[in-house]
């Protein structure tokens, strides 16, 4: 390894033709990697520039993270070579090997700003770095504690992300139950303005007492996501996801439902008397709706709450995550989660609680920003190309999805057993060996 690092040393890298790229390679073991460089025409100075960020778009090395950090930890290893032999300013002078080059507080290199002189008309920048178009040095940072890939809102703690996240949703609720009784003082009476025709609800009869069941499966598929999410190993990733995307749904169904008021789509519907704009008896109500998560069983009887249902919205959500955190062979679990999915729309359709056109555009708008936020969320290039569209269409997406790589369906207990029942637990499996 010594000779290696001296050979290395005593070259001149920024002199190095591809060849020489792929003899280095193959002298620190990365020999199946030969070809991806080849073909992408790395040569001594391309090696000295790339990132780790241009490391995760060489396919097939990007599929394999070990391989990806190796590499990049050997690239940094050489530029510090070439900096103390050389004498330029490529890197820190901060050696990988125990001297420093990892922040103790960050899992980033820290580098600090180096400077190049040189005719400012010959600098570009890169990225993080600017270089010379001269040599292909590089001169200067834009900060001297520079974390790789770093977002405005820099949070780590999976802890910390799940309580925003919950803080987020919450605001969102109470939010859409601030505008559910705005448009219930604005909902056009009945006797003057009819139901709307629709060929579903003309065609289904009224069924008594199907609202409540309706909710009584959302609580079942809420339950049941409850239990799930206790015993994942990533059970905060999955809580802020839920919470991310729900809060999204329903701050875009205040919308639309505060802009289009309908007429009530059932004659029998019997809504809360209206308070006449008085200001403390709505403030009430918006209270008594987001504490019984605007259900009927909790006494909550509003309307005008239409296009889109936030029924639809909960019973759909709650199967979407069931059955993308739990293996595929759970079959029967799976098969469960959909009836009730299927079960509780049918529900809201015979109860004449919500127009047809509200359940399809609840269901259609949940399961699209579902997977288009998983999509994302686990393809780490695509998450790179689309990191500035995510800050519009989920402002939330870069905060709580910042350093995460795609998630595994893995169980655990939720608390660790104390330190004396582990180590009992120990010693008996280690008598039971011994016999």
């Amino acid at each position: 390894m010594a000779s290696k690092e001296n050979e290395e040393a005593n070259n001149d890298v920024f002199k190095w033709s591809v060849g020489d790229v792929g003899q280095w390679l193959h002298n620190h073991d990365h020999m199946q990697y030969v070809d991806t460089f080849k073909n992408n025409k790395i040569d001594g100075r391309a090696l000295l520039s790339l990132r780790e960020k241009d490391l995760r778009l060489m396919e097939p090395l990007a599929s394999c993270l070990g391989d990806l950090k190796r590499i990049w930890l050997d690239i940094q290893e050489l530029k510090w070579q070439c900096q103390s032999t050389h004498d330029r300013p490529f890197i820190s002078s901060a050696h990988p090997n125990g001297h420093g080059w990892f922040d103790a507080g960050h899992q980033y290199p820290v580098m600090p700003i180096n400077r190049h002189q040189h005719p400012q008309t010959h600098h570009y920048q890169d990225g993080r770095y600017i270089f010379c178009s001269k040599c292909g040095h590089m001169i200067d940072q834009p900060s001297p504690y520079y974390r790789q890939d770093i977002t405005p809102f820099y949070i780590t703690s999976d802890r910390l992300k799940a309580l925003v996240a919950v803080a987020y949703a919450l605001s969102s609720f109470l939010i859409s139950a601030i505008v559910m009784t705005i448009v219930h003082e604005r909902v056009p009476d009945k006797k003057v303005y009819p139901p709307l025709p629709d060929i579903v609800l003309d065609n289904i009869p009224v069924i008594p007492y199907s609202f409540e069941l309706c909710e009584i499966t959302a609580l079942t598929l809420f339950i049941l996501l409850g239990i799930i999410t206790l015993f994942h190993k990533y059970r905060f990733v999955i809580i802020r996801r839920l919470c991310a995307i729900a809060g999204t749904v329903f701050l875009l169904r205040c919308a639309t439902m505060f802009v289009t008021s309908l007429s009530i789509p059932g004659r029998h519907l019997e809504c809360d008397s209206k308070t006449n704009g008085d200001f403390y008896s709505m403030l009430n109500r918006a209270i008594q709706i987001w504490s019984g998560f605007g259900m009927t069983i909790a006494g909550v009887r509003t309307c005008g709450d239409y296009l889109f249902s936030g029924h639809t919205v909960a019973v759909t959500l709650s199967n979407f995550f069931i059955t993308e955190y739990t293996p595929d062979h759970w079959h029967l679990l799976h098969f469960l989660s959909w009836t009730l999915n299927l079960s509780g729309i049918f529900f809201i359709l015979a109860a004449h609680e919500h127009y047809s056109i509200d359940v399809l555009i609840g269901y259609y708008i949940t399961t699209r920003l579902f997977i288009y936020y998983h999509a994302l969320a686990n393809s780490r290039i695509e998450r790179q190309r689309q990191q500035g569209r995510a800050y519009s269409y989920l402002p939330m997406f870069i905060l709580f999805e910042y350093n995460v790589d795609p998630v595994t369906n893995e169980f655990e207990w939720p608390i660790s057993l104390p330190t004396k029942l582990r180590f009992y637990g120990q010693t008996r499996q280690s008598v039971d060996a011994n016999k």
